[in-house]
């Protein structure tokens, strides 16, 4: 079900601006993650396919991370990608995937904060609509336990999401 990024318009030269190092963006960095994400679903695929041993696994990984990211890595290093805010403002980060209460876990940050006017949130919003042809699925749940008592997960379809 891949890409998980959608196309980004303009992405190779916004791509080769943030790794110039002088003008960093967001959909720049999106784009290189997105081709190191490919490379790394087509490596598994094929990995897989041929039961490739963990040790061939881990080295394909980390040929892809130095291949894809490297260059990312190498115009950043010991610097910020962008300007650190020093104005006493508070970031929250959070992924929500299928999250049908992410409204109400939003409103619920403002109304907690103490100043809610220095509140930025940064939210990664995974829905599926079911308008694009593919069949919704649920995240990994629990099923059941293995021989060794370690939790085994499977996947399973689910209907399109209500609200995004």
């Amino acid at each position: 079900h891949l890409p998980i990024f959608a196309k980004i318009e303009n992405g190779e030269q916004l791509a080769q601006d943030t790794l110039s190092g002088k003008h960093p963006t967001l959909a720049g960095i999106a784009h290189i993650l997105n081709h190191f994400t490919q490379a790394l679903h087509e490596s598994n695929v094929q990995l897989s396919e041929r039961k490739g041993e963990v040790p061939e696994i881990v080295q394909a990984y980390f040929t892809l991370a130095k291949q894809h990211l490297g260059a990312l890595e190498a115009a950043y290093r010991g610097r910020s990608i962008f300007p650190i805010r020093t104005d006493d403002s508070i970031y929250m980060s959070l992924a929500a995937f299928r999250e049908h209460l992410l409204s109400q876990t939003l409103q619920s940050a403002f109304d907690q904060a103490a100043h809610p006017e220095r509140l930025f949130i940064g939210a990664i919003v995974q829905n599926c609509f079911g308008t694009d042809g593919q069949v919704c699925r649920t995240g990994l749940q629990v099923t059941g336990k293995d021989k060794n008592g370690r939790d085994t997960v499977e996947q399973f379809d689910a209907p399109p999401d209500e609200n995004g």
